[in-house]
């Protein structure tokens, strides 16, 4: 049997480096209702960081714009991309 070839991308995300206006384009309301309910502002804006990277990341890769990307959350509370 043929094996498929395998692509793996590692990107290095810097959320100190993402602006606020950015953050918000990319995330969806839902997205930033949960940052918004951290107890602590330096939490909440690594997470809406990262997540804001993950859905460009995304983005780029299936041709979406970051809002748009289908996230939705496996039953360990970890996001992945919605079954088509």
């Amino acid at each position: 049997m043929p094996s498929t070839p395998v692509s793996v991308s590692i990107h290095v995300v810097h959320t100190g480096g993402i602006s606020q206006e950015r953050v918000t384009a990319c995330l969806p309301h839902e997205e930033r209702a949960r940052a918004a309910r951290f107890k602590f502002e330096k939490d909440a804006t690594q997470w809406a960081g990262c997540r804001a990277a993950l859905r460009e990341i995304l983005g780029r890769a299936l041709g979406l714009p970051p809002s748009g990307v289908p996230l939705v959350l496996s039953e360990a509370g970890k996001p992945e991309l919605a079954p088509s």
